[in-house]
């Protein structure tokens, strides 16, 4: 369960993103039909973005929002 005044930490943050990146990337259905680089650069400027050194659950859902938006559909 999320609660929403909980905060993340960057390096958590930081390491669920370029986990997510590499699912992305690996992934054929992914790999084949979209263009990765766009999913790319959304979470390379988002880790640029993180300055402190936690993050809201709501920034948090924002990043992702921002990914998932990109992917158009989620099949894994």
């Amino acid at each position: 369960m999320h609660i929403p005044a909980q905060k993340y930490s960057k390096k958590d943050v930081l390491n669920d993103l370029k986990y997510f990146e590499i699912v992305i990337e690996s992934h054929p259905l992914y790999n084949d039909h979209l263009d990765n680089s766009k999913i790319s650069e959304i979470i390379s400027a988002e880790q640029r973005n993180i300055q402190e050194d936690s993050i809201s659950y709501f920034q948090y859902k924002v990043i992702l929002g921002k990914i998932f938006y990109a992917l158009g559909c989620v099949h894994t």
